[in-house]
């Protein structure tokens, strides 16, 4: 009876870890910008954002969004913005607007920057890279 109430109460955690990944709004693939693709993805309880497709051949790949954390289901903050086409790093925070829309707010010293990113269907990412 105890063995079977552990792997009950195991396989309770274990399900609701996953459907609070499924439930992430933030992870995915969003467009920054109409040349450039973003993957947002978490590692343990920091969350990066990684360029997938762009027309700078030299920026796929990069790194932009640094250590991350969540502040609520709709917020992350505290983490990292790198621009690489100015060389500055902003404080970032983003909000969740809509299922499918992302304002991005970064902050350098007194300055604000505040963009919009949109969802985008990673089925159609995969269209893209099969007629290259």
């Amino acid at each position: 009876m105890f063995l079977k109430n552990i792997v009950v109460t195991f396989l309770f955690v274990l399900s609701t870890s996953t459907i609070a990944q499924i439930n992430d709004l933030f992870l995915g693939y969003w467009s920054i910008d109409e040349n450039e693709i973003l993957q947002i993805y978490r590692e343990e309880n920091f969350y990066y954002g990684r360029i997938i497709s762009s027309n700078i051949n030299k920026r796929k790949g990069k790194l932009i969004l640094i250590q991350m954390q969540r502040k609520s289901n709709r917020i992350l903050f505290g983490g990292t913005y790198v621009d690489f086409k100015i060389e500055k790093e902003y404080e970032a925070k983003l909000k969740i607007k809509d299922n499918n829309i992302i304002v991005f707010i970064g902050v350098y010293g007194v300055f604000n920057k505040r963009t919009f990113w949109y969802r985008v269907k990673s089925t159609s990412l995969e269209k893209n890279s099969n007629s290259n």
